[in-house]
């Protein structure tokens, strides 16, 4: 289910950064899943990552399994894309390497990417020159967690159910107090502000939620899966996030539809986080101009490469050093 919606995101981007009438109508039918799918990755973090807690427990092994888990091919990302385009800068070598630069890589490490999202001539001939429009969801999940803790103990105290609903209520809230002064300020900071966080605590509790009664949720999922894709469709923003986790949890308990991938590895977040500069990339050297849909093969085949290579030497390795860390033992690899 990752690895679905990290390949909408990359649809989502595409059309984006080609910015051509012609893409938009060829991926029209997409929009709907695409639009979704950052939306759906903060429901599946609510349900992981308060799961990951849950069952150890323990602060320190869970802020070292989340920073492993998070941080290794993120600070790859910043680091490539931050040192390689330097040879494709309309800048000279002098210019490139500029404060400017210094800035990027030192709020980017520490996911204040809204400070230095793009580099000095770089990707400046594209339609968007940002770097890697990717990541501000990452700082979004850094403060998540951050927050389960807290969350742990409230609803061990006084019950999912209540701290869960006022978490959703308090989130709507700030959502819409922020789209409120946008409307009336004219300013789009408001609608910047209204999707960080708090404003993103609706999908992550309602994770959270759907982890706490899993088994009653899966029980009735035969009926409770239509229904939520039926709800999509409704425009009240109060809807879309459990609806959202009925229709992943119900898509990942058909057994049938189950798809073993644990032989490539989880490529979901290297696609993710690797996808947005490859096709910045490939738009500045002009790879496929003339083809829209061979421009989006390379595209995906050389994220999906990308996304095999972190896999196995950057997030395999870091999963490893996690399980050693925290005492588990590490299985041989197959003579």
């Amino acid at each position: 289910m990752r690895l679905f919606m990290a390949t909408s995101v990359v649809f989502l981007h595409f059309d984006h950064l080609v910015n051509d009438p012609a893409v938009s109508a060829l991926l029209k039918p997409t929009e709907f899943v695409s639009s979704r799918a950052v939306n759906a990755f903060f429901v599946v973090s609510g349900f992981v990552v308060y799961m990951s807690f849950d069952r150890s427990r323990k602060l320190g092994k869970y802020l070292v399994s989340r920073f492993l888990r998070l941080y290794p091919a993120y600070l790859a990302a910043i680091l490539i894309v931050g040192s390689l385009p330097f040879v494709l800068s309309s800048c000279a070598g002098q210019d490139y390497f500029s404060p400017a630069w210094l800035r990027y890589l030192g709020t980017n490490l520490v996911f204040l990417n809204f400070l230095q999202p793009n580099l000095p001539c770089v990707f400046d001939g594209n339609f968007d020159n940002t770097l890697n429009g990717s990541l501000w969801t990452l700082k979004i999940e850094v403060m998540f967690y951050a927050v389960v803790p807290v969350l742990f103990f409230l609803i061990r105290r006084f019950g999912g159910v209540l701290v869960l609903s006022l978490t959703f209520a308090f989130s709507l809230a700030y959502f819409y107090g922020m789209m409120a002064l946008a409307d009336t300020s004219g300013s789009g900071a408001y609608v910047v502000l209204a999707r960080q966080l708090p404003g993103q605590m609706t999908y992550f509790s309602a994770g959270i939620f759907l982890y706490l009664y899993y088994e009653r949720f899966a029980a009735h999922i035969a009926w409770l899966f239509p229904l939520a894709v039926a709800l999509l469709f409704v425009p009240f923003l109060w809807i879309e996030p459990i609806a959202l986790g009925i229709v992943i949890i119900g898509a990942a308990v058909a057994p049938k539809y189950h798809v073993d991938l644990s032989k490539i590895g989880d490529l979901s977040y290297g696609v993710y986080v690797f996808h947005f500069p490859i096709i910045q990339l490939f738009l500045q050297l002009g790879i496929f101009k003339g083809s829209h849909l061979g421009l989006f093969a390379a595209v995906l085949s050389a994220t999906f490469f990308a996304a095999f290579l972190s896999s196995r030497l950057i997030e395999k390795p870091a999963a490893l050093l996690n399980r050693k860390l925290n005492g588990k033992r590490v299985p041989k690899p197959a003579q």
